[in-house]
């Protein structure tokens, strides 16, 4: 595999994010000879190899930012690693052969469906990777896993406490420690249906059966998920000071 066949051609793969431009190039790495001199970012973004020189064309400079950028995401991820004893040398690792030989490169265009930095700092760290990798159902377990988790902590209930009974016993309408008092009891009541439903239809499904879910409707989920976030926080903050 050459470069040009594993990146989108240079005007397009220098609008990248990290993770979109290096998931095209972990399957040219997985594919080099382990003693390729490719396997060093030096060698791979110098002018003196006429691969990268002939790929880059004008745009040599910021292919080379690119590719460096990219290289680290792919080096933060696990899917390369140093080679020991070989200075600024890799290799890619058991997780990355495994990803460049039965991932989806597309995957990483639907990651512009979902920016970096628009969802809580938390559940972007958990679910994003997975979604950019098109794991979908991975990416909305791991969003809904967080809500109860920061809903059982902000409620200060025990580990035993999980799924719809969770949600109801935090928002209950007269005594749940995150059921908003300053507004009207059928408020309340659809704040306790909201949550409640919420972990029921994406908590619990991804848990134990397969879930067919498109890019969109996940990013939607996320969305949800997000807002639910908010909202627990909000009513944390607000128990805190309360007498």
């Amino acid at each position: 595999m050459r470069l040009a066949e594993a990146l989108p051609d240079p005007q397009t793969a220098v609008t990248l994010g990290p993770e979109e431009l290096g998931w095209r190039l972990l399957p040219y790495l997985a594919d080099l000879k382990p003693d390729s001199v490719m396997l060093h970012l030096g060698n791979l973004t110098t002018f003196t190899y006429g691969e990268f020189r002939e790929y880059a064309g004008e745009l040599r400079e910021e292919m080379r930012q690119a590719i460096a950028e990219a290289w680290g995401w792919l080096l933060s991820e696990g899917m390369i690693a140093p080679r020991p004893g070989q200075e600024g040398r890799v290799e890619v690792t058991r997780r990355g052969r495994e990803l460049a030989a039965v991932g989806d490169p597309g995957a990483y265009d639907k990651g512009r469906l979902l920016p970096r930095g628009v969802l809580d700092s938390e559940l972007e760290s958990r679910a994003r990777a997975a979604f950019i990798r098109g794991q979908y159902q991975a990416a909305v377990l791991e969003a809904f896993k967080l809500v109860e988790i920061r809903v059982r902590h902000a409620a200060g209930l025990p580990e035993d406490e999980v799924g719809t009974d969770l949600m109801r016993t935090a928002f209950h309408l007269d005594k749940g420690i995150l059921a908003d008092l300053t507004v009207p009891r059928a408020e309340r009541e659809a704040a306790a249906h909201l949550f409640a439903g919420a972990i029921g239809l994406f908590r619990n499904p991804p848990a134990h059966r397969d879930i067919s879910l498109s890019a969109e409707e996940t990013v939607d989920l996320l969305h949800l998920a997000n807002h639910l976030l908010r909202i627990v926080e909000s009513r944390r903050a607000r128990a805190a000071v309360e007498p």
